[in-house]
């Protein structure tokens, strides 16, 4: 009698590597956003071990940024930090779902666009990413990277839409999948993660600052309070508020809340704009 031999399956005891998803962390109006985005991305370290990258933004709008292969503590020191000026920061360590491991691949990605400096950081995987960059390659979009992120971009930039936000809203409800993204247009951040939040995202907050990151872990690090690891679900999965202005980017009123649709993100204003009358401040008691 002929006997089957099972091939058993690979398990997490197989080898030694650390293996979980991307981490991804933004903060907006906080002084020294790179250093604590550095902070941030070395408490998620577990999280990807491949690369690691930060973008910052400054009063101006400009963007700066540094990535390189290897864990957070090899890829960035003082003098690297101190270059990365701003109140805005995004990162992200990798731990590759698609694409290949080297730097091409690694985030957050920056480029330009119609509407100033755009950068992503992404963890999850798009199922239809492969769907989506043949049709945009068709079109005769051209790509750099391996990864699904790069997908996003392009769909953000090529969307009709004349807004940024309608045009974030537009490529993200077209994405298949389990994902978060932290995303800057100008010295805007948008965050958004899929409407069944399979992909995990908190929110907190530092003084006037706002801050997401992957886990809690990345908020204690800075002594950043935790408010929600759903952020109010509806503005990561189903909706999105728009802020009134001023520096408490939290306190977004009911009136503000657009239409909900599949992917909608929540939209973080730039933290240093002209001062907004007293009628359009908010007290927390009033957060959707």
């Amino acid at each position: 009698m002929a006997h089957r031999v099972r091939t058993p399956l690979p398990t997490w005891r197989d080898d030694d590597r650390l293996r979980d998803e991307c981490g991804i962390f933004a903060i907006s109006g906080a002084d020294r956003a790179a250093e604590l985005t550095f902070l941030g991305l070395y408490s998620l370290q577990h999280r990807g071990q491949e690369s690691a990258g930060i973008v910052a933004i400054d009063a101006e709008g400009t963007a700066s940024s540094h990535k390189d292969m290897g864990h957070v503590s090899e890829a960035f020191d003082d003098s690297i930090l101190a270059g990365l000026s701003g109140d805005l920061a995004l990162g992200h360590v990798r731990y590759s779902t698609a694409g290949s491991s080297n730097l091409r691949n690694a985030q957050p990605v920056l480029v330009n666009y119609r509407h100033g400096s755009m950068a992503l950081a992404h963890n999850g995987t798009l199922t239809n990413a492969g769907e989506l960059k043949a049709r945009l390659t068709d079109e005769g979009a051209i790509f750099q990277t391996e990864s699904d992120s790069e997908v996003v971009i392009h769909l953000i930039a090529r969307s009709r839409r004349d807004l940024p936000d309608q045009q974030v809203d537009d490529a993200l409800s077209q994405l298949v999948g389990a994902f978060s993204f932290v995303l800057t247009v100008g010295r805007t951040l948008y965050v958004a993660r899929d409407a069944r939040g399979f992909r995990p995202l908190v929110l907190g907050r530092l003084g006037d600052a706002v801050v997401v990151a992957s886990e809690t872990c990345a908020l204690d690090i800075i002594g950043a309070e935790y408010e929600s690891s759903r952020a109010r679900t509806r503005a990561f999965g189903a909706a999105a508020w728009t802020a009134p202005g001023g520096r408490s980017a939290a306190s977004w009123p009911a009136s503000t809340r657009r239409t909900p649709i599949a992917c909608s993100p929540c939209r973080i204003p730039p933290t240093r704009q002209p001062s907004v009358s007293a009628k359009n401040r908010v007290s927390r008691s009033s957060w959707p």
